[in-house]
């Protein structure tokens, strides 16, 4: 049996959304052969940057309103500045792991996966067919 696995795959794997990945991983052998093609992989890392924009983003965006707030001095100690300052510090951490996260995740695919690289004949045919 071949199982064919794609970018959201890892994708899953990084971010703790597949839970079922590694019992899938644990499964491969001889009968159960797990493909990818190594273009995903390609995917699943300029997902990551995309994904690493966002969040910086969102960062930046956070410390303008906490600057903004701490210059009223009614609002520095409220409740709108823990959650702000709360939510900054979920995106930063969450931000400082992914790159981590995918590394791994692409660690435990390529243990067992055999990756499948098209060749640049494949695809020139393709393109071909396409226009």
């Amino acid at each position: 049996m071949l199982i064919y696995i794609e970018t959201n795959f890892i994708l899953g794997i990084a971010t703790g959304r597949e839970i079922s990945a590694d019992q899938l991983l644990s499964r491969a052998n001889i009968e159960r052969k797990i493909m990818m093609s190594s273009i995903c992989f390609l995917e699943a890392i300029v997902a990551l940057e995309g994904q690493q924009n966002q969040l910086n983003k969102l960062i930046e965006s956070l410390n303008i309103t906490i600057g903004e707030i701490q210059r009223s001095p009614q609002q520095r100690s409220s409740n709108e500045m823990s959650a702000l300052t709360a939510s900054k510090d979920a995106a930063t951490n969450l931000l400082n792991q992914l790159k981590p996260s995918l590394s791994a995740a692409i660690e435990k695919v390529l243990r067992v996966a055999e990756v499948i690289t098209p060749s640049v004949n494949s695809v020139q045919k393709r393109l071909i067919t396409l226009f």
